[in-house]
């Protein structure tokens, strides 16, 4: 802990992710380990910041839920992530996302998000999980997030598939062409829930799983069924 934020050190990435053996090993025996990694789990740990990732930039998913993260940052090493959950943190902004272009799952529920610029979401996503925060309530929200993001195929807990996402992208601009004077739309995020089996981590919890991940746990599962 540094100036009153708890940020990401190796030793809490070894402890979480490595196997106990490994613990006691050289530091070079450990940052070789991290490589390794492909599923790293880091949620309630109380973190504020977002850094030392890339220790493990190899990694295909990233458990960050139930933090106390303000600001997205330091994931431009990541260029394999595939999913990312930040579920439960403090988020008020959408940033620093559009880069990782090989992210097809992200989950931002339940954080501070009032307002969404879809331009910084990653183009390949296929699920998308904004729930629990304002800007799922802002007009147009979803019309705007599915024509930012043509591939996806489930926005907060529901499946849409391309072939809508492709419709409402075409309608938005239809609309956007017809109103271009109208800045009452505010844009916000979408939601999260699926992905291939693969890219999810086996269960590896320090304490009492909540409703809230059980539930979410639950509908990925069912997704996943949906989408193999």
């Amino acid at each position: 802990m540094a100036g009153g934020h708890t940020e990401i050190t190796i030793e809490t990435i070894a402890r979480r992710n490595l196997d106990p053996t490994l613990h006691h090993a050289t530091g070079q025996q450990v940052e070789q380990a991290l490589l390794l990694l492909h599923c790293v789990r880091l949620d309630r740990e109380r973190i504020t910041k977002m850094r030392s990732l890339e220790s493990v930039r190899e990694t295909h998913s990233l458990y960050l839920q139930q933090n106390l993260i303000k600001k997205i940052e330091n994931l431009d090493l990541l260029q394999n992530l595939r999913f990312l959950s930040l579920s439960g943190n403090r988020i008020e902004e959408v940033t620093n996302l559009r880069f990782l272009q090989n992210l097809q799952l992200l989950d931002l529920s339940h954080n501070l998000i009032q307002r969404l610029n879809e331009g910084e979401l990653p183009p390949k996503l296929l699920a998308l999980d904004m729930r629990e925060n304002g800007c799922t309530h802002t007009p147009g929200y979803r019309q705007k997030v599915m024509a930012a993001l043509p591939l996806l195929q489930e926005l907060d807990g529901e499946i849409v598939g391309i072939k809508q996402s492709q419709e409402l992208a075409l309608e938005s601009e239809e609309e956007d062409e017809s109103d271009t004077d109208d800045t009452s739309l505010s844009y916000t995020d979408s939601g999260i829930t699926s992905q291939k089996q693969s890219l999810l981590c086996a269960p590896r919890h320090t304490g009492a799983i909540t409703a809230q991940e059980r539930e979410s746990t639950d509908r990925t599962q069912r997704a996943l069924r949906g989408t193999e």
